[in-house]
C-alpha cells in the first residue's frame, strides 16, 4: 500500500491521483503500519502534487506514529516542536515529552537534540518552558556519543566549559548508571519537563554575544547588572535595566547608559491607566519636565513580552566596545 501510494502521488507507472495515494496510506495505517502514519505526516508536512501543506494535519499523523512505537516519528515530531517554521506552533515542553520518550529507547539522534535543548533551556515568550541544567545535557551527549554520527565535539566543549569537576563527575556516573527502558513503558509514561526553579532559567534568546558573555561571567554570584530578571515583576525589569545603565556608566559606556534609560520609558507604568487625555498629558509634561513624553504617554502596563524586548535591547549593548 504505501509503495503504491507513492506511485499515484508521483505518477510513476500509474496516474496521478492525491485522494487514492491518501486512503491507501490510511488503509496501511489502520492495518497497523506506523510508517505509514509517517508517510502522511511527510506529505502534509512539505505538500507534493495534490496534497496541501497542512501543518496540524502533518503534527496529527507524527503524533499517531508515535505513539503506536515509532522511535523515529517520536525524534522527528519532538524537533518539529522545537523548530517548526510556525512560531505558533512551536511548543518546548511537547517537544521535550517526545524527545525524551525517544532518547529513553535510545535513539542517538533524540539523545543529541535532548542535549541541546537541556544545555540552552527553552522559553515560550518571557517564560522558561525548560530549564537548562548542564549535568543531564551532558549525560545524554555521553550517550549519543556512542554514536559516531553523534559524538559532537564543539557541542560537548560548549557545555563541559561551564561545568566543575563535581558536576562532570556526576554526569559520568549517570551516564554509566543509564540503561534503555521497554517500549511498553515508555509509552505508558507520564513525561513533563522538570519544574523551573527561579535560579534555573535561560537568557532570553534575543540575547547575543560579546554581551552574553559577560552576563555569563557572573556564574552563580552575579554583580546586580547581571542579574536575569523575572519578565513577570516590572520592578525587576526595571531594577536590573537600571542597574546596566550604571554599569555602562561607570565604565565609560555612554551610548549604552543612555540607550538603557530610553528602554525604560516603555516600561514604566502609565501615569493613569489608560492614558492622559492631550489637554492633561501636555500639562503634565509641563508640571515634570524631567519625564519622558514616551513614559509619559504610554496607557498600558508592559506585558512580559514586552518587558523581555526591552530588557533585551538594554542588555545586547553591553557588548559594545565604545
Amino acid at each position: 500500500m504505501r509503495a503504491l501510494a507513492d506511485m499515484r502521488i508521483y505518477g510513476r507507472g500509474a496516474p496521478r491521483d492525491a485522494e487514492a495515494a491518501l486512503s491507501l496510506l490510511r488503509r496501511a495505517a489502520a492495518a497497523g503500519a506506523s510508517e505509514a502514519e509517517v508517510d502522511l505526516a511527510s506529505l502534509y508536512l512539505i505538500g507534493a502534487p495534490g496534497v496541501a501543506e497542512n501543518r496540524s494535519e502533518a503534527f496529527r499523523w507524527m503524533a499517531e506514529a508515535g505513539r503506536h512505537g515509532n522511535i523515529d516519528a517520536m525524534h522527528r515530531l519532538g524537533s518539529l516542536y522545537l523548530s517548526t517554521p510556525d512560531r505558533a506552533a512551536r511548543d518546548p515542553a511537547e517537544g521535550y515529552r517526545w524527545l525524551m520518550r525517544a532518547a529513553l529507547l535510545d535513539d542517538y539522534a533524540a539523545q543529541e537534540n535532548l542535549t541541546v535543548l537541556l544545555a540552552d533551556g527553552a522559553m515560550t515568550g518571557a517564560h522558561t518552558v525548560i530549564a537548562p541544567d548542564l549535568v543531564t545535557a551532558d549525560m545524554w551527549l555521553r550517550l549519543a556519543a556512542r554514536s559516531p554520527y553523534h559524538d559532537n565535539p564543539s557541542i560537548r566543549h560548549s557545555i563541559e566549559s561551564k561545568m566543575n569537576s563535581v558536576q562532570l563527575d556526576e554526569a559520568k556516573r549517570l551516564a554509566a548508571e543509564w540503561h534503555p527502558r521497554p517500549l511498553a513503558e515508555v509509552l505508558a509514561m507520564t513525561i513533563d519537563p522538570p519544574p523551573v526553579a527561579a535560579a534555573k532559567r535561560p537568557w532570553p534568546p534575543a540575547l547575543h554575544s560579546p554581551a552574553l558573555d559577560r552576563f555569563e561571567e557572573g556564574g552563580d554570584n552575579p554583580e546586580p547588572w547581571q542579574r536575569l530578571p523575572d519578565f513577570d515583576r516590572i520592578d525587576e525589569v526595571t531594577a536590573a535595566i537600571t542597574a546596566i545603565a550604571e554599569h555602562c556608566g561607570k565604565n565609560g559606556q555612554k551610548s549604552c547608559a543612555e540607550d538603557c534609560r530610553r528602554q525604560l520609558d516603555w516600561i514604566v507604568p502609565p501615569v493613569r491607566p489608560g492614558g492622559l487625555p492631550p489637554a492633561e498629558l501636555a500639562q503634565y509634561l509641563r508640571d515634570h519636565p524631567d519625564v519622558s513624553p514616551v513614559a509619559a504617554m504610554r496607557k498600558e502596563a508592559a506585558t512580559p513580552e514586552e518587558a523581555m524586548t526591552h530588557w533585551v535591547l538594554c542588555a545586547n549593548r553591553v557588548g559594545d566596545s565604545r
